[in-house]
């Protein structure tokens, strides 16, 4: 539809409309130029009291200063000077404020990266077993991810630790996103939250810090001895923003769980529970096979969310991989 058809539609539906808007805007253009002119008026008084004229011989203009009106240019002056003083001054302060936090940046960023060379020091000096034969011993491992509509997740890991040979002092733990997440370049940024729910206590310390890609050296207070009774209930939290844009844009991404243990995990349980996104997930696993393992959706949960269950019984140390899949409502 071309501007003028749409113009005379317009006019042909609600002509009075048009012709009320017509007025309005005419009243105001005179309104706003009598006050053009007002003011105009007004400054031209005020240079008219300020000013002598006199004319002399030869037709020759001479023009005077009254005291009053050229104290009121000087002050003007003045006024602008400062003005432009300020400014420059308030630019400097700006210009040194914003040195000062890309220094202090920096520096915090040097510090980290001392913190993270200690922290892998202090792990290289304490491990004695390999990695595919571990002394940590899980009894349970459950990973829930509460999927927001934002792209969002919110993730929270809970283990049931057993020291399995000898004593562990620490743990180790790697977590990642891909290229469409948010950027973290601290922790901090994701809520990151380490806790013991068995009374002991637990600190961390970064050994990668990546703005995807993140290690932490869990150190266990006191340590976990081999003859303790009752497992160390340890719980990670955080919130990844940005962490499912893959599948929401996509409609597909993949989403693990490793697992290493001294013997197979009895119940090893990772949960997806989603807002509703427009659709369906669907959801198959395409990572290590061993155990008993069922996928199943629940239903709907607490807060209306829906559930999705992948389930491995007996799990062997291995990398558990689920295909999520977004299959959209049809419209």
């Amino acid at each position: 539809m071309g501007i003028k058809a749409w113009i005379s539609g317009k006019v042909q539906r609600h002509p009075f409309l048009l012709f009320v808007a017509a007025l309005s805007s005419i009243l105001l253009l005179t309104e706003g130029i009598k006050k053009i002119r007002y003011a105009e008026q007004l400054l031209q008084e005020i240079v008219n009291a300020g000013v002598i004229t006199t004319i002399k011989t030869g037709n020759v203009v001479e023009l005077q200063l009254r005291s009053w009106f050229a104290y009121v240019l000087f002050l003007m002056v003045i006024v602008l000077l400062l003005m432009t003083a300020l400014y420059l001054r308030s630019h400097l302060n700006l210009k040194e404020l914003r040195d000062s936090k890309l220094k202090h940046t920096a520096l915090v960023e040097k510090t980290l990266e001392g913190m993270m060379a200690a922290s892998l020091r202090i792990r290289n000096q304490l491990i004695k077993v390999a990695d595919d034969d571990p002394i940590l011993r899980l009894s349970s491992v459950e990973v829930i991810y509460v999927i927001r509509k934002n792209g969002d997740v919110e993730i929270t890991r809970r283990d049931h630790l057993w020291a399995a040979k000898s004593t562990v002092h620490f743990w180790e733990y790697p977590f990642t996103a891909d290229d469409l997440a948010a950027e973290a370049p601290f922790l901090d940024n994701l809520n990151f939250k380490i806790c013991d729910h068995s009374g002991s206590s637990v600190v961390y310390l970064p050994m990668k810090n990546e703005v995807r890609s993140k290690i932490v050296n869990i150190y266990f207070l006191p340590e976990i001895r081999t003859d303790e009774a009752a497992p160390r209930i340890l719980e990670i939290k955080y919130t990844w923003p940005g962490f499912a844009n893959t599948l929401l844009s996509k409609k597909r991404d993949h989403y693990s769980c490793q697992i290493k243990s001294h013997q197979p995990v009895p119940e090893m349980k990772m949960k997806f529970l989603y807002e509703e996104l427009g659709g369906q997930i669907l959801a198959h696993h395409v990572g290590f096979a061993g155990g008993e393992q069922t996928l199943q959706h629940l239903g709907k949960g607490e807060a209306n969310l829906n559930i999705l269950e992948y389930a491995i019984r007996n799990a062997p140390s291995a990398n558990y991989i689920v295909e999520l899949q977004l299959k959209m409502n049809a419209k």
